[in-house]
């Protein structure tokens, strides 16, 4: 298990998908289909045409492109960590509540106990219908 903190499942959406987008394209891209906009004439396809180095041309996308949001990713979030107020950990608090609690509540107050952010209101979920 990785263990690696991804709530909403970006990096499973979005770059497992990439990753096996362009690798897959290595394979079965057809110079006819890439022909179709009448823009990009001649350009050779994958496997499928018999060309067998776009494997090498994929895998080579998919490494820079990692290397790249790694690097970059890595620049924001330490940014964003040196900033004064802005933090990428939590309290011990906030993790022990649970960050959908402490970060999540802060925006989607609904999805929450809205007793906890409420308290003066204890059966505002019951008039809501949150229970």
């Amino acid at each position: 298990m990785l263990r690696i903190d991804d709530a909403l499942d970006l990096f499973a959406e979005h770059a497992v998908g990439g990753i096996v987008g362009l690798i897959m394209n290595a394979f079965f891209a057809n110079t006819a289909i890439i022909a179709m906009d009448d823009v990009t004439i001649g350009v050779p396809g994958g496997w499928v045409d018999h060309n067998w180095k776009q494997l090498y041309i994929q895998f080579t996308y998919v490494a820079a492109t990692c290397a790249y949001t790694f690097v970059m990713t890595a620049l924001v979030a330490k940014t964003v960590d040196l900033i004064p107020g802005l933090k990428l950990r939590s309290s011990p608090e906030g993790e022990m509540l649970g960050m959908d609690e402490v970060e999540v509540c802060s925006v989607l107050p609904f999805s929450c106990t809205l007793t906890r952010i409420f308290p003066l209101f204890p059966d505002r979920r019951i008039r809501n219908g949150l229970h």
